[in-house]
């Protein structure tokens, strides 16, 4: 916020009430991130922010030498202070920038630095994951054992091109968690939960948003601050080609119940 503290201050706030929104107290990453993706932190840097490391195996980021050239263009979009936080590197040069930042004894030995596992491993494997071969069961496909429309009990919306459809949710106490799970048969669509004050009016406790379910299944909660009607809505209204067919499941709990499960 270039040290406004203002800003920063509506910032903070927006922070707190969107991990409020999606109920981050609660979260528990998926068993795919915990086995593959959970530890990216190697330490602190020399002014005590932390440094998260990465891994893209064999995703290939090499950037023709082109690139520089829509980069300048972009560049004059971004704040100064943006603009620092971002380097590139060819093959030589990056580790010596690395050991102006961090300490030797910080910076792993695959990196530059003089860190390893105790075993000598300069790729200090108990510190990072390193990623690797993703089980095929983890892996997600359309109408494969992962999709929505094997489950019993899945309904089915059809959401026509330029619209908007609604799923009325009662919320019967303060305390109540409302879950989703939906996919896409094709394309993506807008969602957002809405708690209504009156008939004509409804305020957002889950902005709505463009999600890609195609692939995939999306899930959330909320733990509803009010008791009353809540609508999930589903947001066609940018298409005006496609219809979008969509398969979900919404579960109202009590926050007894909720804990229990």
């Amino acid at each position: 916020r270039q040290w406004d503290a203002n800003k920063a201050e509506i910032m903070f706030k927006k922070c707190i009430q969107w991990r409020r929104q999606n109920n981050l107290k609660e979260y528990q990453q998926p068993e795919i991130l915990q086995k593959y993706f959970h530890n990216m932190c190697i330490g602190n840097d020399k002014e005590g922010c932390p440094i998260i490391y990465i891994p893209i195996g064999k995703v290939d980021a090499n950037a023709p030498s082109l690139f520089s050239i829509p980069y300048r263009i972009v560049k004059n979009f971004l704040a100064p202070e943006t603009q620092e936080k971002i380097e590139f590197f060819s093959t030589e040069g990056w580790q010596e920038k690395l050991l102006e930042l961090i300490d030797t004894d910080v910076l792993p030995a695959f990196m530059g630095g003089t860190r390893t596992d105790p075993d000598g491993n300069p790729y200090c494997k108990t510190l990072v994951m390193q990623m690797g071969i993703i089980d095929g069961s983890y892996y997600l496909a359309q109408d494969g054992d992962n999709s929505l429309a094997h489950v019993p009990g899945v309904n089915t919306l059809l959401v026509p091109r330029s619209s908007t459809k609604r799923i009325l949710l009662r919320a019967e106490n303060v305390g109540c968690v409302i879950e989703w799970e939906f996919e896409v048969k094709a394309g993506d669509i807008g969602f957002g939960l809405f708690l209504e004050k009156t008939p004509d009016e409804r305020t957002p406790v889950v902005v709505l948003d463009r999600v890609d379910a195609k692939d995939c299944v999306v899930t959330g909660v909320y733990n509803c601050e009010k008791r009353g009607n809540y609508y999930a809505e589903f947001d066609n209204l940018y298409s005006w080609i496609k219809s979008k067919k969509i398969l979900y499941i919404f579960k109202i709990y009590s926050n007894e119940s909720w804990k229990r499960n």
